[in-house]
Order: structure tokens, then C-alpha cells, then sequence
């Protein structure tokens, strides 16, 4: 694997490479992925568990293997040595992520994972990838914001690497109608 941006992930590597000996040790057969495969999803899976924003796009790009094979190997680790995980990573560690490479100040960071938060409680974002209620919501605070509407959808697409079309879908369909809430 190529190094990844974060400094952080040298203590991770040991810890990916543990449980990919695990995944190995128990499953024995690997059903047609590659080691590469497998060590990159090993990786996703311990940057996960120390609950560090990472998507499966970061470690493709990181480890020059394709998405759908990393999320496969991932899949496949995950029930073979622990199927009761849950959901891994916050999705408020996005917020501060995508906010700095926006440049969005503390203030908005808050607002946004407020109304993150809400969103989340109140279940209207539904079934939405955390990364695209995210991405949502900055572009929500940047709309509702006066000192922050020179920040563009397409700055907010750039940012988190959501669609424009899945940011508006978002952000129409259940953040517009809930703002007053």
C-alpha cells in the first residue's frame, strides 16, 4: 500500500495486519480476492475501529486497488471475525474533516453537526450514506449562513466528493423542508 495522508495510520498498519492474520487464520480460502484486496479492506477495518473518517474512495486511492473489490474484502472480513460491529465511524468526524478543506470556521463546524445531529434523530434523511447527509448539511449551514454564501455547491462537491445531484436530493428532500425544526 502506498502511504496514506493521515501520519496517525503507521500505529493502524499493525493493527490491519492483525486482523488480516486473523481473517487468514480463520477463513483460510479467500474466495477470489486478492491479498491486496484483503490488506486494503484490513486497513479500512482499523482505521474504522479507531474511528477515524476514512471513505473506501481515501484507501482505493491510497492502496491503487478498486472500490468494489476494498468493499468486498471489507464485507467479507467484517463476517468472518466479527459480525456485530455496527456502524464504525462517527459521522460527526466528517463534519470537521470536509469543514477544513472548505475553510468554514468553529462556528459552523458546530452548526452543522447540530443540525447533523437532528437530522440523524429526527430519521428524516432516511437510509442516506453518512458522508452525503454531511455533505448536506454544509451545504445547508453555507446556504443559511450570510458570511458563508460566497461558498458554492460545487466547493461543497469538491470538498467531500458527494454528487452534486445527491448533495441537492439531501438537501431539498429532508433538510429544506425540516428547517424550522
Amino acid at each position: 500500500l502506498r502511504p496514506l495522508r493521515w501520519p496517525c495510520l503507521s500505529q493502524k498498519s499493525l493493527k490491519s495486519c492483525k486482523i488480516f492474520k486473523d481473517f487468514c487464520d480463520k477463513q483460510g480460502q479467500r474466495r477470489g480476492l486478492s491479498n491486496r484486496a484483503l490488506c486494503a479492506g484490513a486497513l479500512l477495518l482499523a482505521i474504522k475501529l479507531e474511528k477515524l473518517p476514512c471513505t473506501f474512495r481515501d484507501v482505493a486511492e491510497a492502496s491503487g486497488e478498486n472500490q468494489k473489490k476494498i468493499k468486498n474484502s471489507h464485507n467479507l472480513i467484517r463476517e468472518t471475525l466479527n459480525p456485530r460491529l455496527g456502524d464504525l465511524t462517527e459521522a460527526s468526524s466528517f463534519v470537521d474533516r470536509y469543514g477544513d478543506r472548505l475553510g468554514l470556521p468553529y462556528a459552523a463546524l458546530q452548526a452543522c453537526k447540530a443540525v447533523r445531529k437532528k437530522a440523524v434523530e429526527s430519521v428524516f434523511t432516511g437510509s442516506k450514506q453518512p458522508t452525503t447527509v454531511v455533505a448536506a448539511c454544509l451545504y445547508f449551514v453555507c446556504q443559511e449562513r450570510p458570511e458563508l454564501r460566497q461558498k458554492t455547491l460545487t466547493e461543497v462537491v469538491e470538498a467531500t466528493g458527494v454528487g452534486d445531484n445527491t448533495i441537492l436530493g439531501c438537501y431539498r428532500g429532508d433538510l429544506l423542508p425540516h428547517r424550522d425544526e
